[in-house]
């Protein structure tokens, strides 16, 4: 399953940008936006809102993909190992 971080990389990627011009894009500091896609931090919404804007995504687009792996996660974790006689 993918996390917020592995996407938000997997953006900045796809639009062929480095983690510093994605600095200058969004306002918010390279060593800060390094520590978001590796996971060490958490972003807050405000912070996710600046990200997308400059990823040029559409915040509901990324909550959708989110979504998705969820719902893909639960169905390969979850659904399996329910008993239907309880």
């Amino acid at each position: 399953m993918k996390n917020l971080a592995q996407i938000i990389t997997e953006l900045r990627d796809q639009r062929g940008i480095t983690q510093e011009q994605l600095s200058v894009l969004s306002g918010i500091n390279q060593a800060h936006i390094s520590r978001i896609e590796s996971g060490k931090n958490k972003p807050t919404m405000p912070t996710v809102f600046r990200l997308c804007k400059a990823l040029e995504i559409d915040p509901i687009v990324l909550a959708d993909i989110l979504a998705e792996e969820f719902r893909t996660y639960i169905k390969h974790n979850f659904h399996s190992k329910i008993s239907v006689n309880g």
